[in-house]
């Protein structure tokens, strides 16, 4: 801060001094103790001036690059200096957590790039995730006759939007068709491999199988270079013996891995100089993915101090770039923190085309990030994801009035727009079934839902129209859109088909409306 505003401050303080003497009847005691007009002041106001004087409009920046993980600067990437600090030891004490308390601390996507390697740590993460996940799904062809249908029934009652066993079942009669091995699986596996409910039901499945006396045995033959090549690579990834960790590998999604924990688990692979080819499948020469903001955020909040870290009050997590292991599910990492500090606001901030990125950019980035299109149901199935985490996130822990997803504007209004004619479509299929009393059509009654998430309109999540509705009058409590939905009705049934009478009609008419492309107008 520069020298006229600490002179500043000091003339103000003399002023207070005089107008608020008769508030504290230790006035003339405090002088003797201390030459500074200002413990001239009660403490309450000596409380208001340091709040003020740490005040930065913008906030306070944290930098991962920094030697210090909890190091934060001024918006522009200036180091924050606070001259007040130096003037004694009793305002530097009477300061100590000000900053923190006053000003809301701001998180970004980082790479983490390493000394000892070429590529980021975020995209060798990346690999590692993919390859560990191939892997675990060969075990659990595998190790069929370890899974009956008792354990498919529970991953199922677990992981009820799933559909796990159909899957299962599907992959199963798939690998025993030599004529089209893993076609089934192959479509469901491009979809899918970055979906948090797809992990945690594939490693729910193992854990209960891995109670079979035999489940060692067949899983072992999973790893090993003498493997010949299925749909998912080219060979196995992980050498023979390796089983046991990659069945035991399962960070949290918000994990950032340090380099021996990268170096350890890429020792076990077949090829561990395959990274560049990995990132060419991944489109790493135009997408730049990152570790997300609230991972981030969590690395270096468990970092601080326990008295440091019960300062903090506010912190807003810019989820702006490609982020890598599921982003939308990050914020469940921030559980165990906010027990520790109560007082913790977050909010969130997603662009749009970012998370698009996130979830579908290994798949479809040239399209998406070239061209800026893709499928209408490319991006439905990434916003219901991001919208169905923050939703779970009040029974795990993190009440809603504490955290805040914001969807910032970034182009993208066609499709909210979109989405409130599948919406309206969802409520308007939902009536006809229940006007002519008939049960909706099951899920996995067509093939066709191993690729498409959402095979039909009804198949949209029950919550879904209530919270459209609260977002666009502004009343959702912590789902928010930056954008106007007041312009994507829901009571405008001019554009949705009429005369079906049966589930085929409906999944003609919503697949040619889902598959059809949407333009972001990006600047």
């Amino acid at each position: 801060m520069a020298d006229c505003q600490c002179l500043w401050w000091w003339w103000w303080c003399l002023q207070l001094t005089s107008r608020y003497a008769h508030l504290s009847s230790n006035n003339m005691k405090m002088r003797q103790q201390s030459q500074s007009p200002l413990f001239h002041l009660p403490r309450e106001l000596r409380d208001e001036i340091y709040e003020y004087y740490t005040y930065e409009t913008d906030g306070y920046h944290h930098y991962p690059q920094a030697l210090n993980i909890g190091e934060v600067r001024q918006a522009n990437g200036e180091s924050i200096d606070v001259p007040l600090k130096a003037t004694c030891k009793r305002i530097s004490d009477e300061l100590k957590g000000t900053a923190l308390r006053t000003n809301t601390i701001h998180f970004h996507p980082n790479e983490k790039r390493s000394d000892f390697a070429t590529r980021s740590c975020a995209l060798r993460f990346q690999r590692l995730i993919e390859y560990v996940n191939v892997t675990k799904w060969r075990m659990v062809l595998l190790a069929a006759e370890c899974i009956d249908g008792r354990i498919l029934e529970e991953v199922d009652r677990a992981h009820p939007d799933h559909h796990f066993g159909a899957v299962y079942n599907c992959a199963r009669t798939d690998q025993q068709l030599p004529y089209r091995p893993f076609k089934f699986l192959q479509r469901y596996y491009n979809m899918e491999q970055h979906s948090i409910s797809s992990h945690r039901a594939l490693q729910h499945c193992l854990d209960l199988a891995s109670a079979h006396p035999r489940f060692t045995e067949r899983v072992a033959a999973a790893c090993g270079d003498g493997l010949p090549g299925d749909f998912f690579t080219p060979r196995a990834t992980f050498v023979s013996g390796s089983h046991v960790q990659v069945l035991n590998w399962n960070p949290s999604p918000w994990y950032i891995p340090s380099e021996a924990e990268l170096i350890t688990m890429e020792s076990l692979l077949v090829n561990q100089e395959d990274i560049e080819r990995f990132a060419k499948e991944n489109h790493d020469d135009w997408l730049d993915w990152k570790f997300s903001a609230c991972a981030v955020a969590i690395e270096a909040m468990d970092r601080l101090p326990p008295q440091t870290f019960a300062n903090l009050r506010s912190i807003v997590l810019h989820e702006d770039s490609v982020a890598v292991s599921t982003p939308e599910s990050h914020a469940l990492g921030l559980v165990p923190l906010k027990r520790k500090n109560t007082n913790l606001r977050v909010e969130r901030r997603v662009k749009g085309y970012s998370a698009y990125l996130s979830r579908w950019g290994y798949l479809t980035s040239i399209k998406l990030s070239k061209e800026r299109r893709d499928q209408a149901m490319l991006f439905f199935e990434t916003l219901l994801a991001w919208m169905e985490q923050t939703l779970d996130l009040p029974a795990k822990g993190l009440p809603a009035q504490t955290f805040t997803l914001l969807f910032e504007k970034d182009g993208d209004e066609c499709v909210w727009a979109q989405l409130a004619v599948a919406i309206r479509m969802q409520e308007a299929m939902n009536e006809d079934y229940r006007r002519r009393n008939v049960p909706r059509p099951p899920i996995t009654a067509d093939e066709r839902f191993l690729s498409l998430q959402f095979p039909l309109p009804c198949a949209l999540p029950d919550w879904l129209p209530d919270l459209f509705r609260n977002m666009a009058e502004g009343t959702a409590v912590h789902i928010r859109y930056e954008g106007s939905l007041k312009e994507a009705s829901l009571d405008d049934a001019s554009d949705l088909p009429s005369h079906i009478e049966s589930a085929e009609e409906w999944r003609d008419v919503w697949e040619k409306f889902a598959l059809a492309q949407v333009q972001l107008q990006l600047t």
